[in-house]
């Protein structure tokens, strides 16, 4: 969930307190949630300072590291100060006399009316959309020309957003409607500010989309223990030169590779749309894969991590999908590549979304060669665990977790956020059987159903816990063995919990191993 706070611009609107609390009160809160996670915090120091004693920035933990640990840092993160942010839109009013901005009207972001959309989320990249933004004056949504979306996608060391007003209707030329005379977009998140004109005579409106981008980068380290950092210095590189990629694959076909806003990434997509293949898709024993050459050419005297999303338009079969990174000769190197994919959105229609950090040494030309792995890794069927986003199925757009052995249908799923279902464990499949249809390499019928846990407050009416706060890290997409933790509660921390799913490739049966670790608070 998200709440965007609106302050005023004096000197103490950025530490305003989000219930509209006094600073006394603040403090006396403060002053107790320091006391409640006094043990925890003192437990962090311990560790800190044994580990890290020369280290003068703040203690930091990878994000794996988090779903691992039982409270202490979850709850430390929870102790850390909220930010605001600051988006409006400044409607300028023309005049004959005075000209452009003789007087204006400023519209704040208040709120988002509908379920906010999960594009992907893991320990690489996190992506969210919040659709029917409201703001504090009800001019903009009265006239009804532009629908509003703010985009969140965050990397380890970044953040970007991205606030998009998009014209209603199929003709997407015309009026700005009450933005007529021009207008501003500002954006401020802690010190990073982006502010943008907008006016018909400078942006005709011949697209359907006029988009604000604020990028903010917030740090350049890529690993957390100090003692890593000494033997590589490596950071994510941010910036519009000095690093070039270029990709190709088979079939020749043109690519765009340049660094993008919208992603803070260099983005690697096939000019065009869809992916040519020398080698037949759909339901079928795909044995080939969508193989790419990365070539990296870094010009300055760093090693860098360079934050890379490769996207394919129609993957041979989104049902099992695997990717994989191997050096130049094509042996797996064992980089780590987060996967999303969605076959639901019709306006994307069946894609993948493929995020790494890519290392680059100084001065030289670094080479990858990227496989997208299908039905089958050598002779045995490859396993496939992903995330495969349901933007454009269910109004939330959330999130499902897709296991499956080959590409021949979904043989283990979960819902661990519940957002459809009202149980974790969904579809199960039997591996090499055919459904009703008789059809081979096809879906087969499947079961249904099972649980983490079920709890419900004794003595009283009311309804089981729900998930609360998960998190999902992919460590490994498979081929041979995928691994995949996950982190949260029960209620709201009532019940702490981690897990860890694997599937191995087979050509047998389907084998999906759990392991679950709860701690109970109450």
């Amino acid at each position: 969930s998200m709440a965007f706070k609106v302050f005023d611009d004096d000197s103490n609107a950025a530490n305003a307190n989000n219930d509209g609390a006094s600073n006394e009160e603040s403090k006396d809160e403060d002053k107790e949630g320091n006391e409640k996670y006094a043990d925890d915090n003192e437990n962090i120091e311990k560790d800190t300072n044994n580990k890290h004693e020369d280290r003068e920035e703040p203690f930091a933990i990878s994000y794996t590291d988090v779903l691992k640990e039982e409270n202490r840092f979850h709850r430390a993160m929870q102790e850390l100060p909220k930010q605001d942010l600051l988006i409006e839109i400044i409607q300028l009013i023309e005049d004959e006399e005075v000209g452009v901005g003789a007087s204006s009207i400023t519209y704040r972001l208040v709120s988002a009316s509908k379920p906010p959309f999960l594009w992907e989320s893991g320990k690489i990249c996190q992506h969210y959309e919040y659709r029917a933004l409201e703001f504090d004056k009800p001019g903009l949504v009265a006239d009804n020309k532009f629908n509003f979306t703010l985009w969140i996608l965050v990397w380890p060391d970044s953040i970007t957003l991205v606030l998009d007003l998009i014209k209603k209707g199929s003709n997407n030329a015309g009026s700005y409607g009450i933005l007529e005379g021009g207008f501003k977009v500002k954006m401020k998140f802690k010190d990073w500010t982006s502010e943008q004109l907008f006016h018909p005579k400078i942006n005709p409106l011949t697209k359907n989309t006029l988009t604000t981008i604020l990028t903010c980068n917030i740090g350049d380290h890529h690993c957390a223990d100090t003692e890593e950092k000494e033997k590589d210095n490596s950071k994510i590189f941010r910036g519009k030169s000095g690093i070039d990629i270029d990709v190709s694959t088979k079939p020749i076909q043109p690519f765009l590779t340049g660094y993008t806003d919208r992603f803070n990434s260099f983005l690697l997509k096939k000019k065009g749309g869809e992916l040519h293949r020398t080698f037949r898709g759909g339901y079928t024993d795909i044995r080939e894969y969508d193989s790419f050459n990365v070539a990296i050419r870094n010009g300055l005297n760093e090693d860098f991590y360079v934050p890379t999303l490769l996207f394919v338009q129609k993957l041979a079969n989104p049902t099992g999908v695997c990717p994989q990174i191997c050096d130049g000769d094509g042996a797996p190197t064992g980089i780590p590549i987060q996967l999303s994919k969605n076959w639901h959105n019709k306006n994307i229609r069946n894609y993948g979304r493929f995020y790494c950090l890519l290392p680059a040494k100084a001065n030289s030309v670094t080479t990858y060669r990227i496989r997208i792995i299908y039905g089958f890794y050598g002779n045995l069927p490859a396993a496939s665990h992903a995330n495969l986003s349901l933007v454009g199925y269910d109004v939330h757009g959330s999130r499902w977790e897709q296991l499956a052995i080959g590409c021949w249908g979904e043989s283990y799923c979960m819902d661990v956020d519940m957002r459809l279902c009202n149980n974790v464990i969904t579809d199960m499949r039997m591996l090499m059987t055919k459904g009703s249809d008789e059809k081979k390499w096809m879906w087969s019928d499947a079961g249904w159903g099972g649980d983490w846990l079920r709890l419900r407050k004794i003595g009283t009416n009311q309804h089981r816990y729900r998930p609360y706060m998960w998190k999902f890290a992919y460590n490994s997409h498979g081929p041979c063995l995928t691994d995949v933790d996950y982190s949260g509660y029960y209620g709201k921390e009532v019940v702490s919990m981690q897990a860890n799913v694997k599937t191995t490739r087979s050509d047998d049966f389907a084998r999906t191993f759990t392991h679950l670790r709860y701690t109970f608070n109450e």
